[in-house]
């Protein structure tokens, strides 16, 4: 008699552990659901009394620089170019910040 009641109480067991399982899952999904549907705050951008001024030859100088680092590190980045893997992960950050630098410079008139 007990073999026989041990595996239904298991079973039953088992189902309840599942079902708590399962709320747990729908508790998590749903906080997931209202932290992932958060919208940022707005950012304000500067009105234009507020900028500084930046001389025009230095934001070209700035802008023709970094482009010059960027295609270097580019460069170092491919594949085999580097062992080091401390120094790789560091290329690719320093590369990634310097596209980040050129996309937030204005275009040069020139251009």
């Amino acid at each position: 008699l007990n073999e026989q009641s041990a595996p239904v109480s298991m079973g039953g067991m088992e189902s309840i552990l599942e079902q708590q399982a399962a709320n747990i899952a729908n508790e998590i999904e749903s906080k997931m659901d209202d932290i992932l549907d958060e919208v940022p705050d707005q950012v304000a951008l500067l009105l234009d009394e507020d900028l500084e001024k930046i001389d025009p030859q230095v934001l070209r100088m700035t802008r023709l620089t970094t482009e010059m680092v960027h295609e270097l590190m580019w460069d170092l980045g491919r594949p085999g170019a580097v062992a080091d893997m401390t120094l790789m992960t560091r290329i690719e950050d320093a590369t990634e910040m310097l596209g980040d630098v050129l996309s937030s410079l204005p275009e040069s008139e020139e251009e």
